[in-house]
């Protein structure tokens, strides 16, 4: 190669390298982020959701209806506005035999719960119906005195032996991963 095209091409080369601007890029702004990570993601929906709990617990008595009903209400609610998640509270020995693990996952996970040998949430990829979901797991425990109470005063409660702390079951995320 020539020594001038050389040094010609070298500048080129390195704008294509790093990115030359076209006239109609408008650069991003730093702050606005171009990616949002899965567990991320479903950590922001798991935090809206405890809230809500927590805000039904908090109410007792007042409140309209209980946390895990309210969940499962809402739930339905959000699968028919067409929002591209959904979540569901699981566990091994449930109230409402529809709150059972509906897969393996969600049946290991709570396994490992109730064993001690995982204490964190977990996250998952999966494939239902065809359709891959990242799946988040987390645990969930009853936080006060009056969550054991409730449950262990249902007669249709397998359990009347929960105490304040104890793993109750946990709350599934699924967000699809293909939109």
């Amino acid at each position: 190669m020539k020594p001038k095209l050389l040094l010609l091409s070298l500048p080129l080369a390195l704008a294509a390298f790093i990115g030359w601007p076209a006239a109609d890029d408008t650069p991003v702004p730093a702050h606005l982020a171009e990616q949002v990570s899965y567990e991320r993601m479903a950590g922001s929906l798991h935090a809206v959701l405890d809230a809500a709990q927590e805000t039904c617990v908090a109410q007792g008595a007042r409140a309209p209806t209980n946390h895990a009903a309210f969940l499962r209400l809402t739930g339905r609610r959000i699968a028919t506005s067409g929002a591209e998640f959904s979540f569901a509270l699981r566990s091994s020995s449930p109230i409402n035999p529809a709150a059972l693990p509906q897969t393996e996952i969600e049946a290991t996970t709570l396994e490992a719960l109730a064993q001690g040998t995982q204490t964190a949430p977990s996250f998952h990829e999966e494939t239902l119906g065809g359709r891959a979901y990242f799946t988040a797991i987390y645990p969930q425990r009853a936080t006060s005195s009056a969550c054991a109470d409730c449950h262990n005063d249902q007669p249709a409660s397998p359990r009347h032996d929960i105490r304040e702390g104890d793993l109750m079951g946990a709350l599934v995320i699924r967000i699809p991963r293909e939109f």
